[in-house]
């Protein structure tokens, strides 16, 4: 299969892709819930001065009448330094509410590779600055404007340099997860996770360094991270079948490893691990390059549920025509029975045009509901490459090689809305 000449910006080459779970605040009837996004009229999100290779839409956040699109492409005070798009929703729909970035950076620092908001905070990712180290910067919004509060690096001194820290987050309940996947521990590569919680007074905690019980060299630990309120998966998606997803809960102050989440993909591995969602006694874990029973890289996402035994696979997903390197479950949305699955190489319509596939999950068995609808797919748009997100019975999908429709400004990236 021809592969998109946009999946070489630095930022997707640097990490790779990963996904981003979103929760709804209202119970949804999952059947009913994956209808209603498949009967939505697509909307696109694009920028009205766009960069060429801005990757805008590489993260998305939801939060009530509150968006965040990440542009960790975008050209400022320098090459790449990145930017947060901001959006507010009114009754003349989302409108453009200002941009966040960062000053006396250096090239490439990346803010806005990964985002997530919360009830008034947002948190960004910008896992190049320092050459790669990273780090995660905190803001609030006050008086309708969003202010820095803090910038959020790794304790300690750089062993190799490279943790990209902040390429992972999310944010729920007070609580903020950041992952450096990169980070050399008790092993090189075993990666990290760091935990904050905000205080009373609007404060955040110094952070505890989250590892498995067994860190395990290359498993690249923090490669993605979805927070439930007192519990938290976390996405280790390394080389070689290092690789594997576990789950924690918060108890007694502390968070503890329950469970190690792990499948038999052949020596090479499947990428399992690299996007991972959470909610309530369900886990997806995506594995964009699980071979099928030929040995052919076609992708798959695993889904756990929590029983009297403890957590055990429930079905494996696939894709309705799985096609060799179409890497199904690159990213993921989870919400009340309803799911969503990136597959952004497939070829429906156009080579590499990608496709976001929705599950609903009744009477215990997950069921493939059908596609999201398309604006004319394009080849190479990869869509779903970014993050997908689930908020509100919303549905928001970030594509962040594609171009918008008419235009020749490659890889300016390009978010599509479905709002039932």
């Amino acid at each position: 299969m021809t592969k998109s000449p946009a999946s070489t910006h630095p930022f997707f080459s640097l990490i790779g892709a990963v996904g981003a779970t979103a929760l709804l605040t209202g119970p949804v009837l999952a059947g009913s819930g994956a209808d209603a996004l498949l009967a939505a009229q697509p909307q696109l999100l694009v920028r009205a001065e766009p960069q060429a290779r801005q990757a805008f839409g590489s993260a998305v956040a939801l939060a009530g009448d509150i968006a965040a699109v990440g542009a960790p492409g975008n050209d400022g005070p320098t090459e790449d330094a990145g930017a947060i798009f901001l959006y507010q929703r009114s009754d003349n729909g989302w409108q453009e509410n200002g941009m966040l970035s960062l000053e006396n950076v250096g090239v490439g620092a990346g803010l806005g590779y990964a985002v997530a908001v919360e009830d008034g905070w947002l948190a960004a990712g910008a896992s190049g600055i320092q050459s790669g180290r990273g780090a995660v910067y905190l803001y609030r919004e006050e008086g309708g404007a969003w202010q820095e509060q803090a910038r959020l690096l790794l304790p300690g001194r750089s062993r190799n340099g490279f943790e990209i820290f902040g390429s992972a987050l999310d944010l729920d309940a007070g609580v903020l997860v950041a992952g450096a996947p990169g980070h050399d521990g008790e092993a090189k590569n075993a990666g990290l996770v760091m935990a904050y919680r905000r205080t009373d007074d609007g404060s955040w905690t110094e952070g505890t360094a989250l590892l498995p019980d067994v860190p395990v060299a290359g498993e690249r630990f923090g490669t993605d991270v979805a927070l439930d309120g007192g519990r938290l998966l976390v996405g280790a998606a390394g080389m070689d079948d290092a690789e594997a997803a576990y789950l924690f809960e918060y108890r007694n102050g502390a968070w503890q490893q329950v469970a190690r989440l792990s499948e038999e993909l052949g020596e090479k591995g499947g990428g399992y691990g690299a996007a991972v969602a959470l909610q309530g006694d369900t886990a997806l874990v995506g594995a964009r390059r699980a071979p099928d029973d030929s040995g052919e890289s076609r992708g798959a996402v695993f889904a756990y549920t929590l029983g009297d035994g403890g957590w055990t696979r429930q079905a494996v997903l696939h894709s309705d025509a799985p096609a060799r390197g179409d890497q199904f479950g690159a990213a993921l949305a989870l919400d009340h029975g309803v799911a969503l699955v990136s597959a952004p190489r497939d070829d429906a319509g156009a080579d590499d045009a990608g496709a976001v596939f929705v599950f609903a999950r009744d009477d215990g068995h997950w069921q493939l509901k059908g596609r999201l609808p398309r604006t004319e797919p394009a080849s190479y748009a990869n869509f779903g490459d970014g993050f997908v997100v689930l908020d509100g019975g919303r549905a928001w999908v970030g594509s962040p090689n594609d171009s918008a429709p008419d235009s020749d400004v490659r890889a300016a990236g390009v978010v599509t809305r479905y709002h039932p």
